[in-house]
């Protein structure tokens, strides 16, 4: 399996909203007990910005997106959805550790949040991210480098 990130254009919104609906509609409707389609697109539409997105691509098929967003002190994850016939694959595993290894090099720690029902929080607590901090609806996570042997 041949994974790759690929510069995201305006005209890959429409597939970041189905791929956000489709990996985290059950979660929000879970957390927040609505799927607002309207709030949704909007919410995406004021976040989207091509150049912190990335297609994630498997073997030629668009199969997700990531956005990082490169701060002075971190980087922030703040989007890692994979369609679901791709989940549970190793792919978010792959691209993960990916940014852990730039956070090394980088010296920054690498953040993200995750809302408390969504199961990915124990693949970041494996890949060695630890809650900093919660709310009624997410956790705060985040890996730092500085703080691991190596």
């Amino acid at each position: 399996m041949h994974v790759a990130l690929v510069p995201c254009s305006t005209d890959d919104k429409d597939f970041a909203f189905r791929v956000t609906e489709e990996a985290m509609r059950a979660y929000v409707e879970e957390a927040f007990g609505v799927w607002d389609v309207n709030a949704q697109r909007r919410r995406l539409e004021k976040s989207f910005d091509p150049s912190t997105y990335s297609l994630i691509v498997v073997d030629r098929v668009r199969a997700g997106i990531l956005a990082v967003e490169d701060r002075p002190f971190e980087i922030f994850i703040s989007r890692i959805f994979l369609l679901p016939g791709f989940q549970r694959q190793r792919i978010g595993s792959t691209l993960m550790g990916q940014l852990i290894e730039r956070a090394h090099a980088e010296r920054k720690p690498l953040r993200l949040h995750v809302l408390v029902v969504n199961p990915a929080r124990s693949l970041y607590e494996r890949l060695g991210f630890s809650v900093t901090n919660s709310s009624p609806t997410h956790h705060y996570m985040e890996y730092c480098p500085t703080r691991l042997p190596g």
